[in-house]
């Protein structure tokens, strides 16, 4: 628990597993990988703003002539859409498991809704 209130990782990730077990409709055994979207949401750090003016803006900063690694980042995403992805899925990947230091509710989203976005964004 001491751990929890610390906000520490080791006690996060088992416990945001544990919050969609019991809350999602996706159990965590049937959600796909995410790993191409844990290596966005580490781009997303502390001083992300300051590489670009708004979160969409980093992220063309990022795949700018990138074209596998958007099909990669837009082919996960469906995955994840396609197996029932919730707000609780959404919220345990880029908050939790990838430690984003974007929270999309500061521009009030779920996490959900910009994952869409992002899928969105990229696939244009």
């Amino acid at each position: 628990m001491a751990e929890l209130v610390e906000l520490r990782q080791v006690a996060l990730r088992p416990f945001a597993r544990e919050v969609q077990a019991r809350t999602s409709a996706l159990p965590v055994e049937a959600t796909p990988s995410f790993d191409v979207l844990l290596e966005l949401a580490e781009q997303f750090h502390q001083d992300h703003d300051l590489v670009a003016d708004t979160p969409l803006g980093l992220i063309d900063d990022i795949y700018e002539g990138l074209d596998d690694e958007k099909q990669a980042i837009v082919a996960e995403l469906d995955a994840l859409f396609a197996a029932g992805m919730d707000d609780v899925v959404a919220h345990r990947i880029w908050l939790v498991e990838g430690g984003a230091g974007y929270d999309p509710a500061r521009d009030g989203m779920t996490c959900l809704d910009w994952l869409k976005q992002v899928k969105d964004h990229l696939s244009a």
